[in-house]
């Protein structure tokens, strides 16, 4: 094998020992995938940040929803926490 193989030689090459070595196009994929794994995962840092960011987010509606509570109708207000209430059972 010489470095400076094109991409059509070194796929027609894979090809050659797949089809050798009894290989599956799933056994492939497979080898693939095994090859980067962190393409899949996300870091330590982005669950961390994912998670402030979710806070944040959460913290702003509840402040809001606080601070305008008392001026909704309670047709909106039941309608709110009907919503809130069926949210775990949407969660299974």
């Amino acid at each position: 094998m010489t470095p400076t193989l094109s991409r059509q030689d070194a796929l027609e090459q894979i090809t050659a020992i797949a089809r050798d070595h009894g290989l599956t196009r799933h056994d492939l994929l497979q080898a693939l995938d095994a090859a980067t794994p962190g393409d899949k995962e996300a870091s330590l840092l982005q669950k961390v940040l994912s998670y402030i960011g979710g806070a944040f987010v959460f913290c702003g509606i509840a402040t809001y929803v606080g601070m305008v509570w008392s001026d909704l109708d309670s047709a909106l207000v039941l309608s709110s926490l009907s919503a809130a209430a069926s949210l775990p059972s949407c969660l299974d």
